[in-house]
């Protein structure tokens, strides 16, 4: 892949934690999340706004973990 962006910067800004690439062949955008050290995520678009709409949907469905406690 080339052109890697370690963060989403100014590409989608609100979607931290993810990776974004573009890869040239075949042609697309790809996002990667690790939220934990077992867990992966990958996304796959033509587009940004594809992937913009992809990564929100993935935020949107992802478990939400209760506050640790003291």
């Amino acid at each position: 892949m080339s052109d890697v962006t370690p963060g989403p910067a100014g590409l989608l800004p609100g979607h931290t934690g993810w990776q974004i690439e573009y890869q040239d062949d075949p042609p697309a955008w790809v996002a990667i999340h690790r939220p934990t050290p077992t867990r992966l995520h990958v996304l796959v678009a033509h587009d940004l706004p594809s992937l913009r709409s992809k990564i929100a949907g993935a935020q949107a469905s992802a478990p939400q973990h209760p506050a640790s406690r003291s």
